[in-house]
């Protein structure tokens, strides 16, 4: 199970570093990392070992990824049957969620109402996906803003000097 005091750590960007990370069948050494760090995201015990199905990794993340697209749909079903239990005490109260897939699925919903998930318009971007500070907000770092504003602004001044050159 994960806890609430879990929840409420690091582990509220999780999704955004599913949704980027590059896994490869060739290397698995960032996934095996993503793993380290927070995790068995889906798997099975089977005896003293945990079995992690790649498909099944590489669907969930294309999930998330949808949504950050627009379509939350599967993962809206992926929570129906998430296992999550809620226990009030007088001193604390607690979540406990099942899966690590079920705490990004329901992150991912959360930001995905509150028009939190964006897409950073840099083509280029090596981690595109990212929550918004702002409202507008097109770039997920100034890095990625200035260097595309760089590029259209010496685009514009290609196509001015053409232009002056005609004359």
């Amino acid at each position: 199970m994960v806890q609430a005091v879990f929840l409420l750590g690091l582990e509220r960007t999780t999704h955004v570093v599913l949704a980027n990370l590059q896994i490869d069948p060739q290397d698995l050494g960032p996934l095996v990392k993503f793993t380290r760090e927070y995790g068995h995201l889906i798997g099975r015990e089977g005896g003293d070992v945990y079995r992690v199905s790649l498909g099944e990794v590489v669907d969930f993340q294309n999930w998330v990824r949808r949504a950050w697209q627009g379509d939350a749909h599967f993962l809206q079903k992926d929570l129906e049957i998430a296992e999550v239990r809620f226990s009030i005490g007088p001193k604390q109260n607690e979540v406990s969620i099942g899966t690590l897939r079920t705490l990004i699925a329901a992150f991912t919903l959360q930001h995905c109402s509150a028009g939190k998930l964006g897409v950073c318009a840099n083509p280029e971007c090596p981690a595109p996906f990212f929550l918004k500070v702002r409202r507008g907000q097109n770039f997920c770092t100034h890095r990625c803003a200035v260097l595309i504003n760089v590029r259209r602004f010496r685009e514009r001044e290609k196509h001015h000097s053409k232009r002056r050159g005609k004359r």
